[in-house]
């Protein structure tokens, strides 16, 4: 046992960190390079009756699935994390490059081996880390360059206007934290408003909870939808507060496994009839693997973490733990620990879970864990046929930034009736990549 921490009382039960465990680098193969995939794409490429999209900042294809399956085709995807490219060229049929699109002087050769009907919506999220309020206080407390070298990304809105003035769409839709509309006294705001006037695009902007929307966490997001086409777009409707999804009836069904879990494809055979929502989750997984779940990937625990998980119930936070066990200062880090609740949706997955997962206690006790790779994708409202490249941390990550699938194609679909309403109807079904047997507006779980 270690001696006890700066913040920690005298008879602090602390044990030793545990050594790292990156697990499997999984290396998936790009989609395209499924037989007919490549040809599907290119014809949807060339079909003028096939709204087409470019995802800038696309990271593991959170976006980019929603709008697919709201029957949209992606032509171009970027992004400069690795591990996200290859998730989103594994799972969803594009081009995707690997790129700083800081670096790409003239975004009209990103199609050049192409022929595009032409590009309907831009779409993407810049980096958030200086808007977040999580984000500036950690800028806050580093040096002067490592500050200026965030706070720099906070510009990166500019690419995405630089893109969106090359390729001209009937339509944007960008991404981010709440915060940057009020971020340096709503400075940021005010440019984006001024940079759509110069280019001709009425911005309509609205902070959405995928809570509201079929995915069953509460995360709020700001969403800047802009249309050189008139006011023609509508926001989605929010479901009612008793149709939102609770964490048992999204991850309810996965196999119980006790920490650590590194094996990468675990039996699937549930005990109970599923959820609609699972039923969702399930619906494309291929007849292959219908008796099998990737991705249930699971931490390591220490010792004394292990006795405070089996000693919380669900709702409890680092305040409620016995005072011996807390390593950190209670008063800076009230909800350090927290154990998911069954009966509600989750807290908000971020991106620091691939640092720690302290927020996502597993409400099960007798697995005494933390959520594993497949459920956080599961709460982000990812298919389980959607797979991860990259380590452990890295998927982590990825599902953490990621828009969730739900949510994205929640607006897809409003974006698509607005270029319907500018220029007569687009038959859904010509690249309909939509989640079969089941309708999003019927997810409403009457068993739970």
């Amino acid at each position: 046992m270690k001696k006890r921490g700066r913040y920690s009382p005298d008879d602090l039960i602390s044990s030793d960190n545990l050594p790292t465990t990156r697990g499997e680098n999984i290396q998936l193969p790009s989609l395209l390079s499924v037989s007919g995939e490549r040809d599907r794409w290119e014809t949807a490429l060339k079909n003028p009756l096939v709204p087409k999209v470019v995802d800038l900042f696309c990271g593991a294809g959170g976006m980019s699935a929603g709008f697919v399956s709201a029957g949209f085709a992606v032509a171009a995807a970027f992004d400069r994390d690795k591990f996200a490219c290859r998730t989103f060229a594994a799972n969803i049929p594009t081009q995707v490059s690997c790129v700083n699109i800081s670096d790409i002087a003239d975004p009209g050769t990103i199609l050049a081996n192409l022929t595009v009907s032409g590009i309907d919506v831009v779409i993407g999220g810049p980096p958030c880390q200086g808007f977040s309020q999580v984000g500036r206080a950690r800028i806050q407390s580093l040096k002067a360059d490592e500050q200026t070298r965030l706070l720099a990304q906070n510009e990166l809105y500019t690419q995405f206007f630089r893109f969106v003035e090359a390729f001209q769409p009937s339509f944007f839709v960008m991404e981010n934290v709440p915060n940057l509309a009020t971020f340096e006294n709503g400075a940021y705001m005010t440019a984006i408003e001024k940079e759509c006037e110069r280019l001709g695009y009425e911005l309509e902007r609205e902070t959405l909870n995928a809570v509201d929307h079929h995915v069953p966490q509460g995360r709020r997001r700001l969403f800047l939808v802009g249309s050189r086409v008139g006011k023609l777009f509508r926001w989605p409707r929010p479901i009612h507060e008793q149709d939102r999804i609770a964490l048992e009836a999204a991850i309810g069904d996965l196999p119980s496994v006790t920490p650590p879990s590194l094996v990468e494809c675990l039996p699937y055979h549930p005990k109970r009839p599923l959820s609609l929502y699972q039923q969702l989750m399930r619906s494309r997984v291929k007849a292959e693997d219908k008796d099998v779940i990737y991705d249930h990937l699971v931490r390591p625990v220490r010792d004394d973490d292990l006795v405070i998980f089996s000693n919380m119930t669900p709702g409890q936070k680092y305040d409620d733990i016995d005072p011996k066990y807390r390593r950190y200062n209670s008063k800076s880090f009230k909800d350090k620990y927290y154990m998911l609740r069954p009966d509600a949706p989750s807290v908000t997955i971020t991106a620091h879970l691939h640092k720690d997962g302290y927020r996502y206690i597993h409400y099960d006790v007798s697995q005494h864990r933390t959520i594993s790779v497949r459920e956080a994708a599961r709460i982000q409202s990812f298919g389980d046929h959607f797979r991860f490249c990259g380590f452990r941390s890295s998927r982590f990550k990825q599902i953490g930034n990621a828009v969730p699938p739900l949510l994205a194609q929640a607006i897809a679909e409003q974006v698509l009736k607005a270029i319907r309403r500018s220029s007569g109807p687009l038959p859904g079904d010509l690249f309909q990549h939509a989640l079969p047997g089941i309708q999003i507006d019927r997810l409403v779980d009457a068993e739970s």
